[in-house]
């Protein structure tokens, strides 16, 4: 009975000792996963202020720099329509310098065309011995004298009716680019002006990063696209030189028939005397 009794109450004292032990490791479990979870609250706390942190220096850092990106922006494209107006400019005086080259090259060989008719009619006046043969002459002077004022004024008529159309072309071409570039720098403006309201009104400055750069491509790819459905004037300037020159051909063969029929009726003339 005793031993019974004895065996009873170690089991019962190692019992509260078990639960006393238990308690006592899971109090400290339990302190030990308190301290981690207000450790862990305390580093996300932290890493959300150094994010705000972060957020706060990027965007004053990016918009700070903004105003200097923007004049950046203004300053090369300022230089990319002065360098295109430069080149306009050098294109439009090449194309006068060939023309006044081309005018003074035909005004060149006209004085000389001149200047062998008046001695070509001297030969004729110093063959007319007759008369009849002096009158003739003097027909065939003025009828070759008005046919070459006939021929020029359609080569000139012609000249300038090709120029003036050229002209026009290059005119319509050049509205549209600047229309094009307009329109650009339009876009690129009010990009700029929104991107500053957004950095003055403290919002997500990688959102405006974003959009800004969004607004850029899309005013790039309008121009892009914009330049492209300019068609080229080649096909239209050749077709403007095609024209003239059949007008000078029809020109040409009509002083060369006129000239033909003068030529045979001096000839009639002067073979009336053998």
């Amino acid at each position: 009975m005793r031993k019974t009794t004895s065996r009873i109450v170690t089991i019962a004292l190692v019992s509260v000792v078990s639960v006393v032990t238990v308690s006592t490791a899971s109090a400290q479990m339990f302190d030990q996963v308190t301290n981690a979870r207000r450790i862990i609250g305390d580093v996300r706390q932290k890493v959300e202020a150094k994010k705000e942190e972060i957020k706060i220096q990027v965007q004053g850092e990016f918009c700070g720099r903004f105003a200097e990106t923007t004049g950046n922006i203004a300053e090369k494209m300022s230089g990319v329509r002065t360098k295109i107006d430069e080149l306009k400019g050098n294109r439009e005086a090449t194309m006068e310098d060939r023309r006044d080259t081309r005018d003074e090259n035909l005004n060149g060989i006209r004085s000389t065309q001149d200047a062998r008719r008046v001695e070509w009619y001297a030969k004729l006046e110093a063959r007319a011995t007759t008369d009849r043969q002096k009158d003739a002459v003097r027909e065939f002077e003025k009828t070759v004298d008005t046919s070459v004022e006939t021929r020029r004024d359609a080569v000139d008529a012609a000249i300038a009716a090709f120029r003036s159309g050229v002209d026009s072309l290059v005119s319509g071409k050049k509205n549209s680019a600047e229309t094009a570039a307009d329109v650009f720098q339009g876009a690129v403006d009010a990009a700029v002006a929104r991107a500053k309201a957004d950095c003055e009104a403290g919002k997500d400055p990688e959102t405006i990063r974003n959009t800004f750069r969004a607004s850029l491509k899309k005013a790039k790819t309008e121009l892009t696209a914009s330049r492209k459905s300019v068609e080229g004037i080649g096909g239209q300037v050749d077709a403007l030189a095609k024209v003239r020159n059949e007008s000078i051909r029809k020109a040409v063969e009509a002083f060369d028939a006129s000239l033909k029929a003068a030529t045979e009726k001096l000839k009639t003339a002067f073979s009336d005397n053998g």
